[in-house]
């Protein structure tokens, strides 16, 4: 059972790197002026007409309006892009967690400032 457990944690951690991979070629396909970040107009218009990137988003239940906190919340250095690291650092998180819930409660946290 052990073993079972150990082969299984490598089989995720596998997955994710894949995920990563495939990601940041995503982010390189939709890199509008190929700087090495995403704007969001560039996230935007991508979430619209790449639809392997909105299969990803998708999965996370991320709508476009979600998309626009979530941009806020990826950008932790307020640069007002995002590198193609942060991006799929932040998704490939996200995807283990209850990333809903999250912006749930940042929502209900934003509404009583």
């Amino acid at each position: 059972h052990e073993k079972d457990k150990c082969e299984e944690a490598h089989q995720l951690a596998k997955d994710r790197e894949e995920a990563g991979k495939k990601l940041k070629e995503i982010c390189e396909d939709i890199d509008g002026n190929a700087d090495g970040k995403l704007s969001m107009s560039e996230l935007m218009s991508a979430y619209t007409s790449h639809d392997e990137l909105q299969m990803h988003f998708q999965t996370l239940d991320v709508d476009q309006g979600d998309l626009v906190l979530l941009f806020g919340i990826m950008d932790v250095d307020d640069s007002g892009d995002l590198t193609y690291e942060e991006l799929v650092n932040h998704i490939v998180k996200s995807e283990q967690k209850a990333l809903k819930r999250q912006m749930m409660l940042m929502r209900l946290q934003l509404e009583d400032l």
